[in-house]
């Protein structure tokens, strides 16, 4: 049995695996002129910049995407909100059963441009926007935020946003370790899992290979 700092420290290499893998793909392949304010010319740094900015899941499973469009002059580096939200839309449950409903595609790579994906969730945000500021979350929001969000009547999902782009990385190892003592505070009961179903929501364990076209 793994103990929780041996688990989290999986998790990380793990994540380090998915990220090098990336930059593999795009090493010393994206070209920045269309971007000229960029603050980060080398290649490495362009996917370390959207994975900790740009893509709200734990595991980076969009960053691949946001950077292919990025190097075809899609978007400015300084867009990541822009990017950041409209994939949290996406991936909430109720618009992926929405866009099911009206046979429109639920897989990111079938989204040719942020345009595109824009277009499909922006009739989703009011749902969110309506709501009370500590009561703007969705499936993906950790529970730390969400207890960040009762203390202080500010939006949980500003809360991820912000621990992202402080702590990178680490802010989503941070959440995982504390997602049961917070829902606690909260009063919320969460799904037991044991620490095996815990890595397998990482996807493509043992066998990341982001084949993804770029």
């Amino acid at each position: 049995m793994l103990s929780f700092s041996q688990f989290l420290y999986e998790q990380f290499l793990i994540l380090e695996d998915r990220l090098n893998k990336i930059k593999d793909i795009f090493k010393n392949k994206i070209d920045t002129s269309h971007d000229t304010l960029a603050q980060h010319k080398d290649s490495d740094a362009i996917v370390d910049h959207f994975a900790t900015h740009a893509d709200p899941t734990q595991n980076k499973a969009h960053t691949q995407w946001i950077v292919s469009r990025y190097r075809q002059g899609q978007f400015r580096q300084e867009d990541h909100p822009r990017i950041r939200e409209a994939l949290s839309t996406f991936d909430r449950p109720a618009v992926k059963a929405g866009l099911k409903a009206a046979k429109k595609p639920t897989d990111i790579n079938q989204y040719k441009s942020l345009s595109d994906l824009e277009d499909v969730v922006e009739p989703h945000k009011e749902s969110i926007s309506g709501k009370e500021e500590e009561m703007q979350y969705t499936a993906r929001t950790s529970e730390l935020a969400k207890v960040l969000g009762d203390y202080t009547g500010t939006s949980p999902m500003k809360w991820d946003h912000f621990l992202d782009g402080y702590l990178g990385y680490t802010a989503g190892l941070i959440r995982m370790g504390t997602n049961d003592f917070m829902a606690d505070i909260r009063g919320d009961v969460l799904p037991s899992k044991s620490v095996q179903d815990l890595i397998t929501e990482f996807p493509e364990i043992g066998r990341a290979s982001c084949r993804e076209r770029v």
